[in-house]
């Protein structure tokens, strides 16, 4: 499951060209500002000013697009400014005010992919532009999350993120990659974070402890997993019923055996091989959805389906068999310890099933829809957060080897 919607929106913005090999450049980000506004209700409007002076034409190449998602149903995006500056000879820059970006966009059921043509020509240019994303409905309750990244791939003189929240709010924030608390101001029955950087040296997307090295900005409604666990588990349970598809395939694929003469560790070898030899994954990224899985019905007829598709559909097909199971969400690139990151629905980008041990069963079972399956019994430890249960004991250790 890829991370999408506002978090992947946001890093898109900041980080254009992320984990992309840096080349030896001059380029510099002048200014990386971010100002998010939240309302009682949780809407949320999001502003990103950046200006960068680009100093050779790999960049230029680079920076010339802009591409990124927002949530059809609930979000908006607006461009408010595009412009090129040319460097005149003395070092100052002059804008060139015949320029202007192009936008194109495609609306999706559940994306709408923006793809933006940047007006610079040639090393020396500076690019500014200024994009705003409302958010009109929160994910769910009132609850809001923002994440942004202070530094780049290139080096940022000056980086400023803000967040103005109603007084009567609570606010969760966690720093990585720095150590700077923020200053907090009281205006017009609003409180207002904000943190200040200049000079971030460049990330080097080569390191592996990169993204965590980078300085970046958490902030949270909810200091708890708990809430968000709960919507997560009610997203994915109500998917994972017994429809007359999901009968109808069951039956197909065990017609020439009985539950009791095959087993239950045959009948999920024979599910999940269905699974993993039919089932496509998505032509492009996230092209099944956002955080929610769609319906099995939709992944049986189509045959696409990313992780959480495919997990909801071998779920349902383990029910018809009586065969208990629970999604458990992860993150394939970073392993942290949950209970001591600050709690997003945002984080993660993967789900698997876990099948415990039960009658029938005679050991802990994974289905990872990107590998084959393995027993608990090979698992190294990362943590995964599971969708079954009750409070902190969803937080737990999963089978690493699936993150490979």
């Amino acid at each position: 499951m890829r991370r999408f919607l506002s978090l992947l929106v946001l890093i898109a913005i900041l980080s254009i060209s992320s984990f992309i090999k840096a080349e030896e450049t001059d380029s510099v980000i002048l200014q990386n500002e971010r100002s998010v506004i939240v309302t009682n209700n949780g809407k949320t409007e999001t502003t990103t000013k950046r200006s960068i002076h680009i100093n050779s034409h790999g960049d230029v190449e680079k920076l010339k697009t802009l591409d990124l998602n927002i949530d059809s149903k609930n979000e908006r995006f607006e461009l408010i400014k595009a412009a090129r500056y040319e460097q005149l000879q003395n070092g100052d820059f002059q804008q060139d005010i015949n320029s202007k970006a192009i936008v194109f966009s495609k609306k999706g059921l559940y994306i709408t992919k923006i793809h933006i043509v940047m007006p610079i020509k040639k090393p020396g240019d500076k690019l500014e532009y200024e994009v705003r994303i409302i958010r009109d409905k929160p994910l769910f309750g009132n609850n809001f999350w923002n994440m942004f990244n202070l530094g780049d791939i290139y080096p940022t003189k000056h980086a400023l993120f803000s967040i103005s929240i109603p007084s009567v709010r609570s606010l969760y924030y966690q720093e990585q990659g720095f150590d700077s608390k923020p200053k907090i101001e009281t205006k017009d029955n609003a409180k207002i974070y904000t943190w200040a950087l200049n000079d971030i040296l460049p990330m080097i997307p080569s390191s592996q402890n990169s993204s965590d090295t980078m300085p970046t900005v958490l902030i949270s409604s909810v200091n708890t997993w708990n809430p968000i666990a709960d919507w997560f588990s009610v997203k994915y349970h109500e998917k994972i019923i017994i429809s007359a598809e999901i009968e109808k395939l069951s039956g197909f694929l065990l017609q020439n055996s009985s539950h009791n003469s095959i087993g239950k560790d045959m009948i999920v070898s024979v599910f999940a091989g269905y699974i993993k030899n039919n089932i496509l994954n998505p032509s492009t990224k996230d092209d099944n959805g956002l955080l929610i899985p769609e319906d099995s019905e939709e992944i049986i007829s189509s045959r696409k389906g990313d992780c959480k598709a495919k997990v909801v559909l071998l779920a349902s097909l383990l029910k018809t068999a009586d065969i208990e199971s629970c999604p458990v969400l992860t993150n394939t690139d970073n392993i942290h310890d949950l209970t001591k990151l600050l709690p997003t629905p945002y984080y993660f980008n993967h789900a698997i099933l876990f099948i415990p041990k039960q009658q029938g069963i005679s050991e802990d079972m994974w289905f990872d829809p990107n590998m084959n399956n393995k027993r608990a019994s090979d698992a190294e430890k990362i943590m995964g957060l599971f969708l079954c249960g009750k409070g902190n004991n969803r937080i737990s250790y999963i089978d690493s080897t699936f993150m490979e």
